[in-house]
């Protein structure tokens, strides 16, 4: 930005640090990180909930939401207000119901109110952790606690559109969570992932689609440049390693096009910490950074704070952490895969791990039987490439031969010729060990 930066400091007394910077003239006025929904704007809204805490970051969500809240501590609190609000001819259009509360619980307060003539024209929204549906006592919907902004106010535009009597009825499916996501599917976000590695791919794909999130795919960084320019993504997933043009000036040429009139989130994923990387992250003006294998929550909660049609990009994030160097030390498991870490990262999902077994199968051969042709010939270059592709394929199959390959890429990279050939062969018996061990897993 044309500037500089300085200090002055004095033992005993402290430090000033200061800047410089030049900023051009804003020639369009940005739209608002958040807007509240029209639909819901001015509506109402009761919260019951015992816990000081809860009803704080509730009463903080609504007003976000753009509603007029108002709090309860206990049930009878929140009939009294209820009743309050009545008589003075503004009842509440909408509560939500905390399901653990002392004394009378949300479930039991939600058939109060709706038996209630002077109550029940209130909307009811349960607030639970236990999954459980309450569709036959007439609530409108239940969303599991933590919250996030984006349920809770659309939650309440959905529930809001329709009277509360319909839902009393039972008439219509009461609105959870997985409602609203498939609601958002046929409207709005779509995501362009860039990843070079099938076997990430294939991984990361399944993640976002159990989202509820539309995904493309790309495999390098030029086609991520391309894909952009199409003007049809929310939001981008960048590898950070990628053939031709890697993600960081993928990043940096998308940035130069925007020339600061748009801004598209764009989510830095790596496998592993590299040295600066978070440096290059913020120096390509990336958004976010996620390490791989990629966690499901983690993920869900970087995408809602960074969709354009999210409340929870109010605050700026801090993006970037600093991640453990990655470590080649040896593992205290024996087996090859670790196949219950696999599991849990695609949900105990069978099929899919069956499907993901085939294809790192077949990569592991092909990659392997290119990687060793490499060795022969002495490429340093197709070396690298095949050992960093394997490795790669590891992470999201939580395999232990990605060590093996590790340590190649990197005699690699550093040219340790004398090594190559013996690491090649100790990453081939892994591999052949790894692909043993997914083959009885599947069979």
């Amino acid at each position: 930005m044309g500037g500089e930066t300085g200090v002055t400091s004095e033992v005993g007394v402290g430090s000033t640090f200061w800047f410089t910077a030049r900023f051009a003239v804003v020639k369009h006025v940005a739209t608002p990180l958040y807007e509240a929904p029209a639909s819901i704007k001015g509506r109402r809204v009761l919260v019951a909930d015992d816990n000081a805490t809860n009803r704080k970051v509730l009463m903080g969500q609504l007003l976000l939401c753009g509603v007029e809240p108002v709090s309860a501590s206990s049930a009878s609190e929140a009939v009294a207000l209820m009743r309050l609000a009545h008589e003075a001819g503004r009842p509440f259009e909408a509560a939500l119901l905390d399901h653990q509360m002392p004394g009378c619980d949300g479930a039991e307060l939600g058939r109060m109110i709706v038996k209630d003539p002077d109550l029940k024209s209130a909307r009811l929204v349960l607030l639970t952790s236990s999954g459980q549906l309450f569709a036959d006592i007439g609530f409108a919907g239940y969303l599991l606690k933590p919250v996030s902004q984006r349920d809770l106010t659309d939650c309440l535009k959905m529930v809001s559109a329709k009277k509360a009597e319909t839902w009393h009825l039972k008439s219509q499916p009461i609105v959870t969570r997985h409602a609203l996501r498939a609601q958002r599917v046929r409207s709005r976000d779509r995501i362009l992932l860039a990843e070079d590695n099938l076997v990430n791919q294939k991984v990361a794909v399944r993640l976002l689609e159990k989202l509820d999130y539309r995904v493309d795919v790309v495999s390098d960084g030029r086609a991520a440049v391309d894909a952009w320019q199409k003007g049809k993504y929310d939001l981008i997933l960048m590898d950070c390693q990628m053939p031709e043009l890697d993600g960081y000036e993928a990043t940096r040429e998308i940035r130069k096009l925007e020339n600061g009139i748009v801004h598209i989130p764009i989510i830095a994923l790596t496998a592993h910490a590299i040295k600066g990387a978070e440096v290059e992250c913020l120096s390509a003006v990336m958004d976010d950074y996620l390490s791989k294998p990629i966690d499901r929550d983690k993920l869900e909660e970087c995408l809602e704070r960074h969709m354009k049609s999210s409340s929870t990009n109010v605050e700026i994030p801090s993006a970037i952490s600093e991640s453990a160097p990655v470590s080649f030390a040896p593992s205290s498991n024996s087996e090859p895969i670790d196949w219950a870490a696999f599991l849990v990262s695609i949900e105990g999902d069978v099929n899919t791990a069956r499907e993901f077994a085939i294809l790192f199968a077949d990569m592991g051969r092909s990659t392997l039987h290119t990687l060793m042709e490499a060795v022969d010939r002495g490429d340093i270059g197709g070396i690298a490439r095949g050992a960093h592709e394997l490795k790669g394929a590891c992470v999201n199959l939580c395999a232990h031969l990605r060590r093996a390959a590790g340590r190649l890429e990197l005699a690699a990279k550093n040219a340790d010729g004398h090594e190559l050939r013996e690491l090649a062969d100790d990453l081939g018996r892994e591999l052949q060990s790894a692909m043993r061990f997914l083959a009885a897993k599947v069979a």
